[in-house]
């Protein structure tokens, strides 16, 4: 059974985004693996706190995130995915 983790920054997806982001991983599995395994996909987001994040010795904190994606910087947006 395929268990994708994700983290992101808590406040910088709605439940919309948070589906998209299910689904979306969900049919990335499907695309290698067959239609077959879908049922048993499994897709954990877990939110960190604004500020209890860093990279490069600096906090990302949702403002700064949600920022950065309406400058069109989708890229210092963080998701990791442990596959």
């Amino acid at each position: 059974m395929p268990v994708i983790n994700a983290t992101v920054v808590a406040g910088t997806y709605d439940a919309a985004e948070k589906g998209a982001l299910i689904a979306g991983f969900t049919n990335a599995v499907v695309a290698v693996k067959g239609e077959g395994v879908r049922p048993f996909v499994t897709v954990l987001l877990n939110e960190v706190d604004s500020g209890d994040w860093g990279g490069g010795g600096d906090r990302i904190t949702t403002e700064l995130v949600l920022g950065a994606i309406a400058a069109g910087n989708e890229a210092a947006a963080p998701v990791t995915a442990d596959v």
